[in-house]
């Protein structure tokens, strides 16, 4: 071929890797994990969601049932790129709010962090999920 020098070695196989480190997701509640907390409390804690190719972080609360606690802060509750500007948040205060006809169960409030990476030919690549427990009792 024309310009393409006598002793280049042309190969249909690359190998490639940018990012092999997971992203790191810690949440945690004010007060400690499993904590007591009553109906109309307001729960608040602090979430890490990290990578140098960050994507997206995500907070939710489980179990789903009729009137869960809502998450109030962040608002919204996920964050993308590139409005989420690398390394991501560290120590984001969180807020779950709980309201007299909130139901009294055992939650779990959990952030989910991914990043930007292609790993096995799938995007999103690596991913990593945290959790903190809570109890809300009925009012006395």
């Amino acid at each position: 071929q024309p310009g393409v020098p006598a002793d280049h070695i042309a190969s249909d196989t690359i190998k490639l890797m940018l990012d092999n480190t997971g992203p790191s997701a810690e949440i945690s509640l004010d007060v400690g994990a499993c904590h007591k907390f009553t109906v109309g409390d307001k729960v608040e804690g602090k979430f890490t969601a990290t990578d140098a190719h960050i994507w997206r972080y995500s907070l939710w609360v489980e179990p789903t049932v009729a009137t869960p606690p809502v998450i109030t802060l962040p608002s919204p509750p996920h964050k993308t790129y590139p409005l989420l500007a690398a390394p991501g948040v560290t120590d984001e205060p969180f807020e779950v709010q709980t309201t007299s006809s909130t139901t009294p169960c055992g939650y779990i409030v959990k952030v989910r962090v991914r990043d930007r990476t292609i790993l096995n030919n799938h995007f999103p690549g690596h991913h990593k999920t945290d959790s903190v427990g809570l109890c809300l009792l009925e009012e006395e």
